[in-house]
């Protein structure tokens, strides 16, 4: 999943039930300052074209700010981050409607990878 020397360090997902209308999808998760991170960006039962952004507030504060645009890095799930201040991260994913005209369930996921410095070098 993830290659060294990152490892595993956490998960959010989301289900939902996939429309003839675009829908945004709303999560949160905790980075530190000084930890160097790894987010994979995974998403099952829509089209193609999910958009993912992230930002530093909350997805309704108008002083948030993007860090992490996918419809800018096409073709690529993969998110090298180092935070320059620990706290909440805020994730948009934007579904686009079913082109087949029928309801069904999807999910959205980001996982985390950290490199963990331990200071033993030995």
């Amino acid at each position: 999943m993830f290659s060294p020397p990152y490892t595993y360090s956490g998960c959010w997902m989301k289900e939902f039930v996939l429309t003839n209308k675009y829908q945004r999808v709303e999560g949160h998760f905790v980075a530190l300052e000084g930890l160097k991170y790894q987010i994979l960006f995974c998403s099952s039962g829509s089209a193609e074209g999910v958009t993912v952004n992230i930002y530093d507030r909350s997805i309704e504060s108008l002083k948030k700010r993007k860090l992490y645009d996918s419809s800018k890095n096409k073709g690529c799930n993969l998110w090298k981050f180092e935070p320059t201040v620990s706290g909440d991260y805020y994730i948009e994913y934007i579904i686009p409607p079913s082109n087949t005209g029928k309801n069904r369930t999807g999910c959205v996921m980001l996982m985390l990878g950290t490199i963990i410095e331990t200071g033993d070098k030995q």
